[in-house]
Order: C-alpha cells, then sequence, then structure tokens
C-alpha cells in the first residue's frame, strides 16, 4: 500500500493537447509502466485519472494548470496513489466507478464518491465501460479543433514484446505483443467479452478519435479508431 507521497521517477509532463498532458509513470511493484491523465475542463477545473505522484515541480505544473477538482481511480486495480493524493489536496473529490469502490475501501482506499459526482461537459467526460467486473472507467477528452482522446484503465494495454525474464512471463500470458484486452484482464476483469467489445466498437466510432491512452504500454496515436476496432474484434469477434 502506498499512502505516502513516493515518487519514484516518472518521464516529462507531455502536453498532448491544451486541455490534456499525461505522463507516464512506474509501477511500484511491477516491471509495466502506468499512464496518469489530466485534462481541464472549460471552466478550468481539473480531472486526474489514474493517479500518478510526480515530483514538486510536474505537481506544482499542474496547479498552474488548473484547480485540481476530481481524482479518478479508473478501476479497483488502480488506487495505489488514492491516498496520498487525498492527503496532499483535500478538498479534491476521489471517485470511482461504483462497483471498484467497494474493493477499494476493503484496501482502505478514500473514495469520497462515485462517477456521477462528476459533471459532464463538452470537453471531458466518464463513462463505465459495459461488461468489466467491478467496474472501469474511460474518459473522453475533446480538445480544440475536435481532437478526441480516450483514456483507460486496464481495459486496453500496448505493451510491445521485450527481453528478459519478466518481460518473458509477460508475453507467455498474453499481455505483450501490442493493443490488446490481455488475458489477464479477460480472466480477472471481464464478465461479458461480447458487451465489452461491442462497447470498445462504439468507441472506435467516435467522431474525431486520434489517439488513445492505454493503462499500461505505449500511447496509441496513429489510427486509433481502426486499432481500437482490431482489439474489439481479437476480443469478441463479430
Amino acid at each position: 500500500m502506498i499512502d505516502a507521497w513516493k515518487f519514484l521517477g516518472h518521464g516529462p509532463l507531455l502536453r498532448l493537447e491544451p486541455n490534456l498532458w499525461a505522463v507516464e509513470g512506474p509501477h511500484p511493484r511491477l516491471t509495466i509502466n502506468r499512464w496518469m491523465v489530466v485534462a481541464r475542463l472549460a471552466d478550468g477545473r481539473l480531472i486526474m485519472h489514474n493517479p500518478v505522484a510526480l515530483d514538486g515541480a510536474s505537481m506544482l505544473a499542474i496547479e498552474q494548470f488548473g484547480t485540481l477538482t476530481w481524482v479518478v481511480i479508473p478501476n479497483r486495480f488502480h488506487g495505489l496513489d488514492a491516498v496520498a493524493f487525498k492527503q496532499r489536496y483535500p478538498r479534491a473529490l476521489v471517485v470511482s466507478p461504483e462497483a471498484s469502490a467497494v474493493h477499494l475501501r476493503k484496501q482502505k482506499k478514500t473514495i469520497d464518491s462515485f462517477l456521477t459526482e462528476v459533471p459532464a461537459d463538452d470537453t471531458v467526460s466518464l463513462e463505465p465501460l459495459d461488461g468489466v467486473k467491478g467496474g472501469e472507467a474511460v474518459m473522453r477528452v475533446t480538445s480544440p479543433g475536435g481532437h478526441v482522446t480516450l483514456a483507460f484503465g486496464d481495459a486496453l494495454f500496448n505493451m510491445p514484446h521485450g527481453s528478459g525474464f519478466v518481460m518473458f512471463m509477460l508475453r507467455l500470458i498474453g499481455s505483450t505483443g501490442g493493443p490488446r484486452v490481455t488475458r489477464l484482464m479477460q480472466l480477472a476483469g471481464v464478465s461479458d467479452k461480447k458487451a465489452l467489445a461491442a462497447h470498445l466498437r462504439r468507441l472506435s466510432a467516435t467522431p474525431g478519435l486520434v489517439r488513445l491512452i492505454p493503462g499500461h504500454g505505449q500511447l496509441i496515436d496513429r489510427d486509433a479508431p481502426a486499432t481500437l476496432a482490431a482489439v474489439a474484434d481479437r476480443l469478441a469477434p463479430e
């Protein structure tokens, strides 16, 4: 459990769009990365998806970007820094899918409320994915020019094959090799493959979709609609 503010090293803050930043951080227990996404609503309030504790300069930059108002824990497996963020930003609401909150609270994670507390506007919205056990929230961010980004939790991985024992084991269990819903996610986190695949196909048809941010792995900013549709077909062919 990581309750104290402890950054473990991370990549630079990436300004993907005028209202969208992302940063790649390490996982404290696994040799995989995790992505934190920060979106700014039209009124300057910030929604943080999948929080990762950063160094002081990076957190200061985020505070200057807008007012941190909501911290979204996208699913029951991504609450590592929830308590630390609540301690540092007590006025921010830590929210999760309602089905995830039961598990997170058992882990003594701070969950103030549910996704319904976060008002959708023309720039940012959250929606639970169909067919996921315990819930998972995908965040949709619409930027100037109509560019749309989708940020996921564990429903989308995009890890390449790598060398070494750990990467060999990840490859063996089907977690590497490009965009996918991993076998582990299918076993532990998916209740209805067809329902999830259908939801991913609907998301792939989002007008203006240019970017996918997986919970773990590499950003996808080329052929995002076709890539997401292919992930859905691989999960459950029509």
